[in-house]
């Protein structure tokens, strides 16, 4: 129990009496986060109306490290992201405990670096047609190539040649499943699945769809019984310490997970970089001379960890405009972050988006400078300063495959 005595809550402003600030907050998230810890400090609360209950942004490094790390088990995912379970279902992302445990541990081969390599040649076959498409002097919608390319990745490293005349399928329904979320997520104020609103009624079709092709491909997996050498490959492989396989519903969920999580995220990560560029071509003109020094013609995977200029680019690019700008866990009993009282029910959520815009970690925090990431800085930083991918036991688990997928595909432009 929380002593009252001895600990508050957190600062922040009053809000409506019924409302609290939910219509600041749904006119412009960011900003008004922003401005809250520019008035407030690194750790402000919100109140919001029944059935959210209070929420509370944290911008602090050792107060992120404390959720992630020291007192894991104290939170669980948030609100939010439980919204999703009936379309997502019990992959990685929304399982929690020894479910979750046991998840991570079966999956986790299908992500040893030597496996990632493997994967490299379907990435930049993507990201070779990619630009094959483009013409000079032509206008492109670099967000939608984007994601065009990251669908690519995800169907080919998850099929391999399984996929083969049936690619333009799982692209279509990924890319629906997608922008289903987009939209979902995107709303002022998401509202429960169960609610009949026209955004949920999209992601429902949209998930239902993908999880249908998804269970063709898995059911014709088995049946075959060949590891093409792909992601399905390995997961139906995986056996946990009693012998026991994933199921045909866990291969589901998880491989529906890696897609959508990891397509989107890739996706925006790669777009933002790409604008980045264009705006700063000194940068851009550096990446091609470190690309030509190292890969001469053509990027390849094992080309990836040379290019250190252009891997910067990446790291800049996603401390300005990190894909997940906001992640959140929920207090599932009373406990203090800091020296504040945080009451069972909180919503907590790290903002990645202010945290990697504090001066005090990053000078001049709103100028792109890929120089900025030297070894020294990465020794100074404190953990959870940089957090793009999350952290703790619960980082996302393929965060070298998208940092490989990233590079490729930025020195393949």
């Amino acid at each position: 129990m929380i002593n009252r005595r001895t600990v508050t809550a957190p600062p922040g402003p009053r809000g409506h009496f019924l409302f609290g600030s939910l219509p600041e907050l749904s006119q412009d998230w960011l900003g008004t986060i922003g401005q809250a810890l520019h008035t407030y400090g690194p750790i402000v609360r919100f109140r919001m109306p029944w059935p959210l209950g209070a929420l509370v942004i944290v911008t602090d490094p050792r107060a992120i490290e404390q959720i992630f790390v020291q007192d894991v088990a104290c939170f669980r995912k948030s609100k939010f992201q439980r919204m999703v379970a009936p379309v997502l279902g019990e992959g990685l992302v929304l399982a929690e405990g020894a479910q979750w445990r046991r998840q991570r541990r079966l999956v986790q081969p299908a992500f040893h670096r030597d496996r990632i390599a493997e994967y490299g040649k379907d990435i930049v076959c993507a990201a070779e047609a990619m630009v094959a498409a483009w013409s000079e002097q032509e206008v492109r919608d670099v967000y939608a190539d984007a994601a065009q390319f990251s669908l690519h990745v995800a169907a080919t490293t998850m099929f391999g040649a399984q996929l083969g005349e049936r690619a333009a399928q799982v692209c279509d329904a990924l890319a629906e499943a997608v922008a289903a979320f987009n939209t979902y997520f995107n709303a002022r104020v998401p509202l429960p699945l169960w609610v009949p609103t026209p955004a949920a009624r999209r992601m429902r079709h949209a998930s239902h769809k993908l999880q249908a092709v998804v269970s063709e491909f898995i059911g014709a997996r088995r049946r075959s019984g060949e590891d093409q050498g792909d992601l399905l490959g390995m997961l139906l492989q995986a056996r946990d310490e009693a012998g026991m396989p994933l199921t045909d519903l866990q291969l589901r969920d998880e491989a529906v997970t890696l897609f959508v999580a990891g397509a989107e995220t890739t996706a925006v990560a790669l777009a933002w970089t790409l604008y980045l560029l264009a705006r700063h071509p000194e940068v851009a003109a550096q990446a091609r001379a470190e690309i030509a020094a190292v890969a001469g013609g053509s990027v390849r995977s094992e080309h990836v960890r040379s290019l250190r200029y252009t891997s910067n680019i990446i790291r800049e690019s996603m401390r300005l405009y990190p894909p997940a700008w906001i992640t959140g866990r929920e207090a599932i009993r009373d406990c203090t972050i800091g020296s504040f009282a945080i009451p069972t029910g909180t919503q907590v959520l790290a903002c990645p988006y202010w945290m990697h815009r504090d001066p005090r970690y990053f000078p001049d925090p709103e100028r792109f400078s890929p120089e900025r990431w030297t070894d020294e800085l990465s020794e100074r930083l404190p953990r959870f300063a940089y957090f793009p991918f999350a952290g703790g036991q619960r980082m996302c688990i393929g965060h070298q495959f998208a940092m490989m997928e990233l590079v490729i595909a930025v020195g393949t432009v």
